[in-house]
């Protein structure tokens, strides 16, 4: 009897061994870290991460919420003459833009919105056209004003005719926004940036519309004290490039 108990014990065990998956932590430039760095980092209001399962790794990535900086005279001129002739941008205004990668097309969403459970625990809104097309009205409604214009634009168009859409989008050619501004944040498929006319721009990744800091940006208030604050805190969780620089 202790002998069945014991062998019991063991292939319980033994399946639990084979079951724990190896964790790994990179940073938004797929450096390995450690794991202290990793909860340092995400701890921090800078950073938020995400999980990536397969059936015996999990790695665990850090992405930066916000990114601010400034464009270089030449790349404002640039930038402010493609978006003026091209797509007819007020550049004397600050822009907003809605970023989304891919523009998938109408037939490809679901009939209604539905949340799909992932297998890190956490899950993910699936929404159909109708809600993806109100959310697209109300984000120009909300931040349109005297000062600031909303554009949406995107890389690649998978929707056919933009013509049949009940929300307006604009190609980014060339893909020069994503070429200046992509890599900056790490961001995947949508993301918002704001640029204002000398050229200070920020990149939010989490399309927080709520954010005190974020409405504050879209003003451009306080922006020399917020830009001091992110290089200070980013530069204090990454030791290693306030070095480099």
């Amino acid at each position: 009897m202790r002998k069945f108990s014991f062998l019991l014990i063991l292939i319980f065990c033994l399946k639990n061994y084979a079951q724990e998956k190896t964790q790994i932590y990179v940073d938004e430039n797929l450096n390995k870290i450690s794991k202290s760095v990793f909860t340092k980092k995400l701890n921090s209001p800078l950073y938020y991460a995400y999980s990536y399962d397969s059936d015996s790794l999990v790695v665990k990535r850090v992405f930066l919420k916000y990114f601010m900086g400034n464009l270089s005279k030449s790349k404002r001129h640039q930038l402010f003459s493609l978006l003026k002739q091209r797509n007819a941008v007020d550049t004397t205004k600050s822009i907003l833009i809605h970023y989304n990668d891919t523009l998938k097309a109408k037939k490809s969403f679901p009939i209604k919105d539905s949340i799909i459970k992932l297998k890190n625990g956490n899950h993910r809104h699936i929404d159909s056209y109708e809600t993806f097309a109100r959310i697209h009205k109300k984000c120009v409604q909300a931040n349109s004003n005297k000062f600031l214009n909303v554009y949406h634009y995107y890389n690649v168009n998978k929707s056919n005719d933009l013509s049949t859409r009940k929300e307006s989008w604009q190609k980014d050619h060339l893909g020069l926004i994503r070429k200046i501004f992509h890599n900056n944040s790490y961001n995947t498929a949508y993301w918002y940036l704001i640029i204002h006319t000398n050229g200070d721009f920020v990149i939010n990744h989490r399309g927080v519309g709520s954010d005190y800091r974020w409405q504050r940006m879209k003003k451009h208030k306080n922006w020399d004290k917020y830009l001091k604050e992110s290089k200070e805190l980013y530069f204090s969780l990454n030791p290693d490039l306030k070095q480099i620089k």
